[in-house]
């Protein structure tokens, strides 16, 4: 099995670009599934493992920014 990458950012989930900025990041580290729950962390499935996103964990607040 592969080392799971390491994804860039920390800290929040980037705002109103958040959701393109979370599937660009995906992408780039190889991933097929972008998992977003409140209040967890974002996690990206890579070669069958789920791999958490280097940022806080979700709020309400940022998943309704994520829709806009």
């Amino acid at each position: 099995m592969r080392t799971p990458p390491v994804i860039r950012g920390a800290g929040p989930p980037p705002g109103a670009r958040g959701l393109l900025h979370l599937v660009r990041e995906m992408a780039g580290a190889g991933g097929t599934d972008l998992h977003l729950k409140v209040p967890g962390r974002p996690m990206v499935r890579v070669d069958g493992a789920l791999v958490p996103m280097p940022y806080d964990r979700l709020t309400p607040s940022d998943t309704v920014g994520f829709a806009q």
